[in-house]
C-alpha cells in the first residue's frame, strides 16, 4: 500500500512525500525527491526532521496516527469503514482528504489542482438528527462520506459555517477535499453535559484573556458543542465555490506528534517523556518565534485548567501552529478546555504536574512557585497571572451560561454552579 502526502499550496496541491508499506517490512515515510530539493523546505513535523533517508514506523506513527481519531472514536469510523481499528494507515487512507492541520494524505496520487471543494447545504433539522450521542456512529459515517480525520477521543466532525450566518443556520458539509471551519462534538453518552461544560469553560477562558477559539453551543435535542478552527482561515482574496469563501489550511500538528510520542494509551500522560511541563517550555524556547510570549501563554492555560479542574490537559491538548510557509512557530490557541472534576467518578491528578504534585487538591502556593522555575518565568509574574484569572473565574462563568441560558441550553446553570463550587478552595488559593 502507498499513501501520498501532501501539502496544500492554497489553491494547490504539492507532493511533501509518501509512505509505502510492506509485508513483512512494515512502513516507512520518504520525503519526496523534489520536495528536498525545492528552496525553504520545511519538514512536516518537528519529529520528522528534513532527511533522505526514510523514516521506520517507530519514528513515523506518532505523527501520522496522531491525525486519527482514538479510542472509541476510532473504532466507530473503522466499523464504519470495515477495516481494523488497528490498521491505522488503511483508516487514514479512507479519510485523510481533511485532517487536521495543512496536509492531505491520499491512497492514489492527486493532480496539483486536485482541490476542487464542493459542499453540501446542511438544514437545522438535519444538523439536529445528528446528536444523537456518542453511542451513534452518524458523525463516524459523516468522516467516511466527507472523507474527514479529526483527532481526539471525542466523536466529532468539521462542518463549515457562513461567518455572518446564526449558529443554527448556514452549515455546510465539506465533501472530497473541502476544508471545513468548524469542528462539531456530539453528546457523550457517558457525560451527557460535556458539550455544555466545554462550552461553558472555553468560553470562560476566552473571557479571562487566554487565545481560545470562539465556541458556540446548538441547543438540539442533544446540544452540539461548536469550535471555530485556528487551523483554518478566509485569505484575502479566497476561492469562492457556490457563493462560499473556501478556507486556506494552516499547518499545525499536537505536541505528542512534535515530540515523537504516540498518542495512543497512556504515553500522552507519561510525564518522563518530554519532563512535563518544564520540557514544553523548553520546547517552545528552542522552536517558537517569540517563546516568552508562549511560555506565559502555556502559564494562563496550565492556571486556568488547575482553577476549573481540567486534569486531563495532557500533551496530546497542547498544539504548535505555523505559519503558512511553515516557517515560524507558535503555540496555538488552547482547546479542549473541560472541567474533568465536574464528574466525581473521575480522578483528580492532573496531567502534568504542577510543582510536586498531580493531585489537584494538594497543590499549594510551594507548587507555583516552583512551576515558575520549572518553565522559566519570574514568581512575581506568575503569582500576578494566576490571581487575575482566579479573580475573573465566577464572573466570566457567569457570563459563559448567561449566553448559553438566552440559547435555550437550561442545563448551563447548574453546570456553571457545579464548576464553581469546586473550584472555590483554589480560587481561594490564589487569592489570598
Amino acid at each position: 500500500m502507498i499513501l501520498y502526502v501532501y501539502r496544500d499550496n492554497y489553491p494547490a496541491l504539492e507532493l511533501v512525500g509518501r509512505i509505502e508499506t510492506h509485508s513483512g517490512a512494515g512502513e516507512r515515510f520518504a520525503y519526496a525527491p523534489a520536495y528536498l530539493e525545492r528552496s525553504n523546505t520545511q519538514p512536516i513535523s518537528v519529529s520528522l526532521p528534513l532527511s533522505e533517508t526514510p523514516f521506520e514506523a517507530k519514528a513515523l506513527r506518532p505523527y501520522f496516527e496522531g491525525l486519527l481519531p482514538e479510542e472509541g472514536a476510532r473504532r466507530r469510523l473503522a466499523r464504519a469503514l470495515g477495516v481494523k481499528e488497528t490498521s491505522y494507515l488503511r483508516i487514514l487512507g479512507h479519510v485523510g482528504l481533511e485532517c487536521i492541520g495543512d496536509v492531505v494524505i491520499a491512497d492514489r496520487e492527486l493532480a496539483p489542482d486536485y482541490l476542487c471543494p464542493a459542499y453540501e447545504s446542511c438544514s437545522p433539522m438535519w444538523l439536529s438528527e445528528q446528536s444523537g450521542g456518542e453511542d451513534s456512529i452518524k458523525f463516524a459515517k459523516l468522516q467516511v462520506h466527507s472523507r474527514l480525520s479529526l483527532a481526539g477521543a471525542q466523536t466529532k466532525t468539521g462542518l463549515y459555517h457562513e461567518k455572518e450566518a446564526s449558529i443554527e443556520q448556514g452549515w455546510h458539509l465539506p465533501i472530497e477535499s473541502a476544508p471545513s471551519t468548524h469542528i462539531v462534538k456530539t453528546a457523550h453518552a457517558e457525560f451527557p453535559d460535556l458539550g455544555i461544560n466545554e462550552y461553558l469553560c472555553m468560553s470562560a477562558a476566552r473571557l479571562c484573556g487566554l487565545k481560545v477559539p470562539r465556541a458556540s453551543i446548538i441547543a438540539t435535542k442533544q446540544p452540539l458543542f461548536c469550535v471555530e478552527r485556528y487551523d483554518r482561515a478566509i485569505p484575502n482574496n479566497p476561492i469562492i465555490v457556490d457563493g462560499l469563501p473556501v478556507p486556506q489550511r494552516l499547518h499545525q500538528e499536537d505536541l505528542c506528534q512534535a515530540f515523537g510520542i504516540r498518542s495512543g494509551g497512556d504515553y500522552k500522560y507519561q510525564e518522563y517523556r518530554w519532563d512535563g511541563l518544564r520540557g514544553v517550555a523548553r520546547f517552545l524556547y528552542d522552536n517558537a518565534v517569540l517563546p516568552a510570549e508562549d511560555i506565559t501563554e502555556l502559564l494562563r492555560i496550565t492556571v486556568f485548567s488547575y482553577l476549573i479542574g481540567n486534569c486531563d490537559n495532557h500533551l496530546k491538548n497542547l498544539s504548535i501552529v505555523y505559519r503558512s510557509d511553515w516557517s515560524d512557530i507558535s503555540l496555538a490557541p488552547a482547546y479542549d478546555l473541560v472541567s474533568t472534576t465536574y464528574y466525581q467518578r473521575l480522578e483528580r491528578d492532573m496531567a502534568m504536574r504542577i510543582g510536586k504534585h498531580r493531585d489537584i487538591d494538594l497543590i499549594t502556593p510551594d507548587d507555583f512557585e516552583m512551576l515558575a522555575s520549572d518553565i522559566g518565568l519570574s514568581s512575581r509574574l506568575v503569582a500576578r497571572e494566576a490571581r487575575s484569572i482566579a479573580e475573573q473565574l465566577e464572573s466570566t462563568f457567569d457570563e459563559a451560561a448567561s449566553d448559553a441560558l438566552r440559547n435555550g441550553v437550561a442545563q448551563a446553570t447548574a453546570v456553571r454552579d457545579a464548576i464553581l463550587r469546586d473550584a472555590e478552595k483554589r480560587i481561594q488559593l490564589l487569592t489570598s
